[in-house]
């Protein structure tokens, strides 16, 4: 049979809905970009020193990596060892990372077999990439601050290894620190391969980083940061929401799955 044809002023009615919908993915659009070129110029200001917080005023030093962590190298796994399938174990591998740092929520795997406690993480814990596959490097150093998965335990891949800091050092402070791009660009320039790039480990502690000395201004600024990130994921979360409920309902209202009631008078 013929496709129906819509009447007009229910076309239009329609046309109307979708529009608010539009207006509101351009509004959260904005939003968003608003958002993260905040997060962006307080990144810039005050990680390294340029801006202080009220009431601060200690020293700040520039310091090697290799004078704030150690590192320790993740567990290197057989294929039959890790599944898509929850076990107790969650296994974080390049998939966990977001390119330029951050956890990637769909990247989680699980370990079968059971491994030595060195190569574990907790929540909080600090880890970079020291492999990549990207085309530009955008993952090889980038860092992952491990959020709380809920599980038993949680190991990583020997594609990453484990930032342990050293006292003084606050995880979250350095995780921010090594998201910034002199850090990303100086990890991007201590790797090489043609596939796959590998991270100069033993070079990548020669990073510089601006740092106050007090433990209490790392952490004051960590909190202002997360405050920042948390706006920027609730924005990026909407939008996501919006653009699918804007397609879903295109899909009902423009096949006739859905109708919109058109008042008598409005033809």
């Amino acid at each position: 049979s013929p496709p129906r044809t819509t009447p007009l002023p229910e076309q239009k009615k329609i046309a109307q809905i979708l529009s608010t919908w539009d207006q509101a993915i351009t509004a959260t659009e904005r939003l968003l970009e608003n958002s993260q070129q905040r997060k962006k110029g307080l990144m810039q200001q005050l990680l390294t020193g340029k801006k202080r917080l009220p009431g601060v005023e200690g020293e700040w030093e520039e310091v090697p990596l290799s004078k704030l962590v150690d590192y320790v190298k993740g567990y290197t796994y057989k294929s039959d060892e890790y599944s898509e399938i929850p076990t107790n174990t969650g296994f974080l591998t390049l998939k966990s990372l977001l390119r330029g740092g951050g956890y990637s929520k769909g990247g989680l795997k699980y370990l079968t077999t059971d491994i030595d406690d060195k190569f574990l993480v907790k929540e909080e814990d600090i880890v970079f990439a020291v492999t990549d596959i990207t085309r530009d490097a955008e993952i090889v150093g980038a860092p992952l601050l491990v959020p709380d998965l809920g599980l038993q335990q949680v190991a990583i891949s020997m594609d990453m290894v484990k930032l342990v800091v050293k006292q003084g050092v606050v995880p979250k402070f350095l995780y921010f620190a090594l998201k910034r791009s002199p850090a990303r660009n100086f990890m991007r320039s201590r790797a090489s391969g043609s596939t796959v790039l590998h991270l100069d480990v033993k070079g990548s502690k020669k990073l510089r980083l601006p740092i106050p000395k007090d433990a209490r201004e790392q952490e004051a600024i960590s909190e202002v940061l997360t405050i920042a990130d948390q706006e920027v994921e609730a924005l990026s979360e909407r939008l996501v929401w919006l653009k699918q409920e804007k397609k879903a309902l295109m899909q009902q209202l423009l096949t006739g799955k859905r109708r919109v009631k058109v008042e008598a008078n409005a033809a």
